[in-house]
């Protein structure tokens, strides 16, 4: 037996919330199956490559192929505009791939609410079939739609996705969300669904721990944002603090703080809009992120749609360093406030949040030391087999010992 991984994209490098979710899958999986990740590439887009075709890393190993989504013919360009995103890029290509290599008994594991098209085609296959849902997107755009009494397209796209979520989660076999609350907002769509869940982790010992500094005179007034600039509520987020948060903060301290976005993606329409009120960090590797994030005060999520930095959360957690966070931002996960990180959801209470850990340093080092114990106990990668485990048992797959 063996297992299809199917994603959006590369996974590589491994940076980004998306990522980071599906490497750790990936290698829960392929300790259990020997493991295919097919990923769909856009029309034209170079297909990465690899030496060998495939990842190998702490005894798991992972082989990989990239396949076009198929290009739209001229005449249905119109028409495609007005499919939602999360419809689009079906490739045959792919389709043929899995229909040659599959076999009845397998399993489809697909990454993402954009990859459930296959599932209907993989369960007349006899595959096993998972859908993984850790951002119920219809949830999202009805969020955003009542935002905004005049964001009457999201609600329409809210219904076209909630209908097209509903239809595949009940197709699929097991739903896998990222928490509780997730979990509950499926059953909501689809209630007859059988649901797993499999909780955001990190690989805890891979995230170099580094107590803050003690000595108020070494505080640097600077604030880092872990953002990925693809994703339109960070940027939202990002102009919110510049026009709402940062005077309060200029006043009350006397002086202008620091302000670093902390990405892995270029972006220079990010570097034009905010010239002069951010700097630009730019990462390739978790040690890389780790370096940026060592070298500020505190770690600022302002999250106000969407919800985007759950992953980058736990990161800036197994830093040490301390986080101030909307409720949004943390959305889901099981953290306590005040103790792990400070929530704060309006520009005065994140300034107060703010020049209370600029002033007090002990405070600062505290707070990351509560952060990475709770990771160490919560939000680690080894704590988290058993429901992966508990899958594939009850597909009653022939897997490896582990």
């Amino acid at each position: 037996m063996k297992a299809f991984f199917l994603s959006s994209g590369s996974i590589f490098p491994l940076t980004g919330g998306r990522r980071l979710r599906e490497f750790q899958i990936l290698k829960e999986l392929s300790q259990h199956l020997p493991v295919r990740a097919m990923c769909v590439v856009s029309p034209g887009e170079p297909l990465p490559s690899h030496p060998t075709s495939k990842l190998t890393d702490d005894g798991f190993e992972v082989e990989f192929s990239f396949h076009h989504a198929d290009q739209t013919p001229f005449w249905r360009e119109p028409i495609e505009r007005f499919k939602p995103h999360f419809a689009k890029e079906f490739s045959q290509d792919l389709l043929k791939r899995l229909k040659k290599d599959a076999v009845r008994g397998d399993v489809l594991w697909a990454s993402r609410l954009r990859m459930a098209a296959y599932i209907p085609e993989a369960k007349k296959l006899g595959l096993r079939t998972v859908l993984e849902e850790h951002q119920i997107e219809s949830d999202v755009l009805l969020d955003e739609a009542f935002e905004n009494i005049r964001s009457w397209r999201d609600a329409v796209r809210a219904i076209q996705c909630a209908r097209y979520e509903k239809k595949l989660t009940e197709v699929a076999e097991v739903v896998v969300t990222a928490s509780l609350m997730d979990a509950t907002r499926v059953s909501r769509i689809s209630p007859n669904s059988r649901i797993q869940t499999i909780p955001f982790h990190l690989p805890i010992s891979e995230y170099k721990y580094s107590p803050c500094e003690t000595d108020a005179e070494n505080s640097r007034k600077r604030i880092v944002f872990i953002a990925d600039t693809d994703y339109g509520p960070n940027l939202q987020a990002t102009a919110w603090v510049i026009e709402e948060v940062f005077p309060r903060l200029a006043q009350a301290l006397g002086q202008k703080p620091e302000f670093w976005i902390s990405t892995w993606q270029k972006s220079s329409h990010w570097t034009d809009l905010f010239r002069g009120h951010v700097e630009m960090k730019l990462y390739r590797s978790p040690d890389e992120l780790l370096q940026i994030l060592h070298e500020c005060d505190v770690v600022l999520f302002p999250l106000k749609e969407g919800r985007g930095s759950r992953i980058h959360v736990l990161e800036a957690m197994a830093s040490g360093i301390p986080v101030v966070s909307t409720g949004r931002s943390v959305d889901g996960l099981t953290l306590r406030p005040s103790y792990d990180l400070f929530i704060a959801n309006d520009a005065d209470s994140i300034t107060s949040q703010l020049l209370r850990l600029f002033r007090d340093p002990a405070l600062r080092r505290k707070t990351g030391e509560n952060a990475r114990e709770t990771l160490e106990t919560t939000y680690s990668a080894e704590n988290h087999s058993q429901p992966m485990s508990e899958i594939l048992r009850s597909f009653q797959v022939e897997t490896r010992s582990v």
